[in-house]
């Protein structure tokens, strides 16, 4: 990140790419161009340096003056998750998890559909991870289904996982409209392959194969696309993908939101990031809790984990509960798994895991309004207790509590309990000031 206890930071931006700022039409794309090619050369500098001392929040402030604002993600992104992969359907989705959290009246805002929604036929011109075409057996009646999603019943938005780094295969159903689209030769039934850096190209990828899916926001797996053998782009390549799910949302009237892995400095303005893959384990926990701190001292406010854990036996009802916990106040609660069980009512903390999801339901004015802090200060929704106490030694050293906003300090338990009464101990630093245990209704 930005911040040093030297306090002083120089950032060099000489290599990134560039917008080339040649659109004509307000509607249009900015798109990228090499930076030698603006600059007048490749040993051209573009350096900033920070001087801040100890003030960091002031930092982060002038940081958004280069990088621009913390962006705010619909507000719906602050609910509640579900997520899961990869053999749900359609009669699953509505029945054991819509219906399952209606029954037990839970809220439920976000439907995130792993691979399973669209093709995965494996031949010698098919491939596993791209997919730009529903599965009819799963998902039999598609215009229904989203109807039902949409309807004042559910009110739910849908995402749905795309890996546009696989590029477009032949068994997509659209697959000659877009060859034809950007003059591909499609006499060997070849892959075409992901050019997000060609304008024509991507625009067409999201005219002809994304738009008429027609999912409320994309989960865009892996690198995005990676355009192999652009040098002057390479190591940027998820950052331009992330971008332009971004900027074409925001073309079509919509406040953005892009479920992705991070693709480096200036991210923040492209929400939320997918953390990845994490062991269903307590040290997995403990470092999103750490990974979240910490990334907000580059600004980068929303990351989205798997509660719960993805690889690995699946998490004991201790676990569980623990990462629910972490979840309520982060900035995103998305459930996750690889096709195991996650409906919190199955487990035997149940009731203790339901009043984890009705208190973040609660505080969800409180996190909106904070997420419009954090788009005017640059101060992410979790913040490290350095920027406040950044003389105290205890600020630096106790990693796994933050501040929640600007009135929730926070320490979730990572430490696995006794075995047979699931006590733990965590030692905490409570900072100076007159606190109030929400848990105890006291005053601290």
């Amino acid at each position: 990140g930005l911040l040093s206890t030297d306090g002083w930071y120089v950032f060099d931006d000489s290599k990134t790419p560039l917008f080339d700022n040649s659109t004509d039409n307000e509607k249009d794309i900015p798109w990228a161009v090499p930076a030698s090619s603006v600059r007048g050369g490749s040993s051209s500098q573009d350096l900033y340096f920070f001087g801040y001392g100890w003030s960091f929040k002031q930092l982060l402030y002038d940081y958004t003056l280069v990088a621009g604002p913390i962006a705010i993600p619909p507000v719906s992104a602050f609910g509640s998750w579900w997520s899961r992969c990869c053999t749900d359907t359609r009669d699953i989705l509505v029945n054991d998890i819509i219906g399952g959290y209606r029954n037990h009246s839970l809220p439920l805002n976000h439907l995130v559909i792993d691979m399973e929604w669209h093709i995965e036929t494996v031949t010698d011109v098919c491939e596993k991870w791209g997919g730009y075409t529903w599965n009819s057996n799963l998902f039999p009646d598609r215009e229904g289904f989203l109807a039902y999603l949409r309807g004042p019943e559910n009110n739910l938005k849908l995402l749905l996982n795309v890996h546009p780094n696989s590029g477009v295969d032949a068994c997509q159903s659209l697959y000659k409209e877009y060859a034809q689209a950007i003059g591909f030769n499609t006499k060997y039934n070849a892959t075409i392959p992901c050019d997000f850096l060609s304008r024509d190209a991507a625009l067409s990828l999201f005219r002809i194969m994304l738009d008429p899916i027609d999912p409320d926001y994309w989960w865009t797996d892996y690198y995005g696309c990676e355009n192999k053998g652009q040098e002057w782009a390479k190591g940027w390549t998820l950052f331009w993908s992330n971008y332009l799910f971004d900027a074409i949302q925001f073309q079509q009237g919509k406040r953005p939101l892009v479920l992705s892995r991070y693709g480096g400095p200036g991210n923040h303005r492209y929400p939320v990031g997918f953390s990845g893959d994490a062991y269903s384990v307590f040290q997995s926990l403990a470092f999103e809790v750490y990974l979240t701190v910490t990334s907000s001292n580059i600004l980068f406010s929303y990351w989205s984990h798997d509660t719960g854990g993805f690889h690995g036996p699946p998490p004991s009802d201790e676990l569980y509960l623990r990462w629910l916990q972490f979840a309520s106040v982060e900035p995103i609660f998305r459930i996750h798994s690889n096709n195991e069980e996650r409906r919190i009512w199955m487990f035997p903390s149940y009731e203790d895991m339901k009043k984890t999801l009705l208190f973040r339901n609660m505080i969800g004015p409180y996190i909106y309004t904070q997420a419009r802090r954090a788009y005017d200060t640059g101060l992410s929704l979790v913040t490290p207790l350095y920027y406040d106490f950044p003389w105290a030694p205890q600020a630096y050293t106790y990693t796994h509590q933050y501040m929640f906003g600007e009135d929730m300090f926070t320490a979730p338990v990572v430490t696995q309990g006794d075995n047979e009464t699931r006590s733990t101990q965590q030692s905490i630093w409570l900072p100076p000031g007159l606190w109030y245990d929400y848990n105890k209704n006291q005053l601290v």
